[in-house]
């Protein structure tokens, strides 16, 4: 049985068949190899992108932050400095009227001007205080200008009068003695 034209029979091989054959196989690798290249190309090519997307994300998070740090950060530290004041200047104002002496009267009363004279200070430095915080603090200081001298008049005339009182009690004392003697 004779073989045709081009059909391969069994066992035996046509040159120009073998040739063709092995040129399709040759593009055929090449295309995989060309394709498997492109791939990995296009792969690095990729992780490059989101390397460098990720980099510049990373830059302007750490600009924003250093922005926190430079701006926020000194104004939360200067708002507690504050509160620590108020709330000194709040536990030193009822030592004024619990006060037993002229002396200990002058040492609260520093204290507290003192103290007043801290917290307009660190309201000054605030930057850009809000209205409502600007308000607060006025009314404190206002507050305390007006109501502190009364304070220490009281305080003053309480003392004058406890002077008195133990010198009534003193004398009242000795009348008791004279009387019973």
């Amino acid at each position: 049985h004779r073989a045709r034209d081009g059909l391969p029979v069994l066992g035996r091989r046509d040159a120009a068949l073998t040739a063709t054959s092995e040129r399709r196989e040759v593009r055929l690798l090449g295309r995989v190899r060309t394709r498997l290249l492109a791939a990995f190309l296009l792969l690095l090519g990729a992780t490059v992108l989101l390397t460098a997307m990720g980099w510049v994300g990373l830059r302007r998070v750490q600009g924003a932050l250093a922005g926190v740090e430079e701006d926020l950060l000194p104004r939360i530290s200067q708002a507690l400095e504050l509160s620590e004041r108020a709330a000194q200047l709040a536990s030193t104002a009822p030592k004024l009227g619990d006060s037993l002496s002229h002396a200990e009267l002058d040492a609260h009363r520093h204290s507290v001007e003192a103290l007043l004279a801290q917290i307009g200070q660190g309201s000054r430095n605030l930057r850009e205080p809000t209205p409502r915080l600007q308000h607060v603090i006025d009314r404190l200081q206002e507050s305390v200008r007006k109501d502190l001298p009364a304070l220490i008049e009281l305080s003053q005339q309480k003392l004058r009068l406890q002077a008195q009182l133990e010198g009534e009690l003193v004398r009242l004392d000795r009348l008791g003695q004279a009387l019973h003697a």
